[in-house]
């Protein structure tokens, strides 16, 4: 499970869960600081879960996931999804192409540069990228 909490509204909170013995895995958000729950249809964590959430703090519309399928970006708080880089691999180290797959992650955005971001995997190492 993962967690990321908007830093300009407390109330909108993103969740990961990696299995919920009901439904496998998904992503939530509340608006209502958890008295109620959403699953987003369209999160990429269909194809696999998502380890790491972020919001990036210049522009909480948008959020960042490290899921098992790539690194993903939404421009509108979480109702619609793109891989980086425009290919559904999402994103790759630059040195060795490797995607940087997941159990276990860790995603930042840089509070003073909007738009960079940095990963640590337990498996590929530690990325950094600039989304333009």
């Amino acid at each position: 499970m993962n967690l990321a909490v908007d830093p300009t509204d407390p109330n909108r909170v993103l969740v990961s869960i990696s299995n919920d013995f009901l439904n496998g895995w998904g992503l939530f958000r509340t608006t209502d600081g958890g008295t109620s729950w959403k699953r987003l249809p369209n999160a990429p964590s269909q194809n696999g879960p998502c380890t790491a959430l972020a919001f990036d703090p210049q522009r909480p519309a948008t959020i960042y996931a490290l899921c098992w399928s790539g690194a993903y970006r939404s421009l509108d708080g979480g109702a619609s999804w793109s891989a980086l880089h425009g290919n559904s691999q999402g994103l790759h180290n630059p040195f060795t192409g490797e995607l940087p797959f997941s159990t276990h992650g860790l995603l930042v955005v840089d509070p003073l540069q909007g738009g960079k971001l940095y990963a640590g995997t337990d498996s590929n190492g530690i990325y950094t990228y600039t989304v333009q």
